[in-house]
């Protein structure tokens, strides 16, 4: 673990305050109570930048195989006091409802409520701010099951409300997963639209009715909003299931992802108009974006919309600088309904109004003005119901099925015991 910056709580404090956090319970207000399905992701006012990811890889989807490698949780409290908040884990099932026949203290050897064992405020930066950290599986906490499981985040006065929430699995390696991605059988959606199918072979698994106790997740570029989650096979055998996808069930092939390198606050990167620096605060306007919607597909290497922070000077996560960063999307007319949001890792996987734009007719574009912290950011444009609704790209980004996607395939078992257990994952 990476203990190299100022710790102001220990793991014996952590460790003492997970057992008052234990004894208080896990009761939770609103869509997270038990028994309801938790949601992508949650991130309340004055938090910021909130990074889950495997610790030797920062772009990676935060998917670990049981008793191996660990994850790294950080976010920032623009708050800049110090609080009291602890974390928990907690287990779901394979459709990400709170799990009823399992308690953290079944999946977890070790205490599943702990406190923050770095926490360490910026320095140097014009907005102030606590970075939190922790790293799990750790010492007190090994988890004994795979499974979905959610890390949320608490003040310890009031453990009831959730303030961040982020989801991630643990998975084995028993059953043998061999996916593949085809040509689209279906001619009208064959320029836009794409095609995956998955053999999985269950070892020594031996699922007592495969077509009720097997579940099969399928996630394009990691997203929960638009994935796959119960698959049915087309095709069962005594030990396999091959899946191939119906017509409705098609990945758009969407676009490369747009970004935004904001690692240096001193010399203006590609598709950035210029930097504004008035010694409070500090600007990126960017390069108006077009609508990309019936343009050509313009390819090159992506990071699948992740994000991770960094800046050219300082230590990345307490020392990067929180600028605001002017978005731009060129339009006509105001036709569009509804109005445009940013979409990527960085707004948790959601369309989400803390990221929305408006629209400006003296500029006809849709604009919007976001406190973000330096790094590099992928994103694209995104049309969406109402917050927490699926994301639909097409509108503004268009669909292309040479897109370079990546697909992620997660299959699921019910034990004798009726939990779910993550038996196998494979990405294509």
């Amino acid at each position: 673990m990476h203990r190299n910056s100022l710790i102001l709580r220990g793991a014996c404090a952590a460790h003492f305050f997970g057992l008052l956090v234990c004894a208080a319970g896990h009761a939770q207000t609103g869509s997270v109570g038990p028994g309801s399905q938790v949601p992508i992701s949650l991130t309340a006012k004055g938090f910021a930048s909130v990074l889950l990811h495997p610790i030797d890889g920062p772009t990676l989807l935060p998917h670990v195989p049981l008793g191996g490698s660990e994850l790294e949780f950080r976010f920032d409290d623009l708050d800049a006091g110090y609080r009291t908040l602890g974390y928990r884990l907690v287990p779901c099932t394979w459709d990400w409802h709170r799990e009823p026949r399992l308690t953290a203290a079944d999946c977890i050897r070790g205490f599943p409520d702990l406190q923050f064992p770095e926490i360490v405020p910026s320095f140097g930066s014009r907005v102030p701010y606590v970075n939190y950290a922790t790293w799990f599986p750790n010492d007190m906490q090994e988890f004994t099951r795979s499974g979905n499981y959610v890390i949320e985040v608490y003040d310890l006065a009031r453990p009831q409300d959730v303030l961040i929430l982020r989801r991630f699995v643990v998975f084995e390696e028993d059953a043998d997963l061999r996916a593949r991605q085809l040509p689209t059988r279906d001619i009208g959606r064959s320029r836009t639209h794409q095609e995956v199918a998955l053999e999985a072979s269950f070892g020594n698994l031996r699922p007592a009715d495969p077509t009720r106790d097997v579940h099969c997740a399928v996630l394009q570029n990691g997203r929960w909003d638009n994935a796959l989650l119960d698959w049915k096979p087309r095709f069962v055998r005594p030990d396999a299931l091959e899946y191939a996808l119906e017509p409705e069930d098609l990945f758009p092939g969407g676009n490369t992802w747009r970004f935004v390198d904001l690692k240096s606050i001193r010399f203006v990167s590609a598709g950035i108009s210029r930097i504004e620096d008035n010694g409070a605060e500090v600007r990126f306007l960017l390069d108006p974006a077009p609508i990309r919607n019936g343009l050509a597909l313009r390819s090159r290497p992506d990071l699948d919309g992740r994000f991770v922070v960094a800046n050219e000077l300082r230590d990345f996560h307490s020392g990067s600088e929180y600028v605001w960063t002017r978005f731009t999307l060129s339009a006509n007319t105001h036709n569009h309904s509804p109005f445009p949001y940013l979409f990527g890792d960085f707004t948790g996987g959601v369309c989400s109004e803390a990221y929305r734009l408006s629209w400006s007719s003296s500029e006809s574009a849709y604009v919007g003005e976001f406190l973000l912290k330096q790094g590099y950011y992928e994103y694209m444009f995104a049309s969406c119901r109402g917050e927490g609704a699926p994301a639909d790209l097409l509108p503004f980004e268009g669909s292309h099925a040479l897109a370079d996607n990546r697909y992620t395939f997660i299959l699921y078992v019910r034990d004798l015991d009726g939990r779910d257990r993550a038996v196998g994952r494979v990405m294509l």
